[in-house]
């Protein structure tokens, strides 16, 4: 999945401030700040943009 593509996924989840995207192992890593505002640091797959961890 590209950035682009990611970048939108996350949006249409309402991960609305995206400061980071990054890649590593064929993950990509997004921290930011929530609708909400409240801060998120996800690991998602980056194939099917499927979140594999949260804190």
């Amino acid at each position: 999945m590209s950035r682009a593509a990611m970048t939108k996924l996350l949006q249409d989840r309402g991960y609305t401030q995206i400061r980071s995207l990054s890649t590593h192992n064929g993950c990509y890593e997004a921290k930011g700040l929530d609708n909400a505002g409240k801060r998120f640091e996800l690991e998602l797959d980056g194939q099917t943009g499927a979140i594999v961890n949260a804190e």
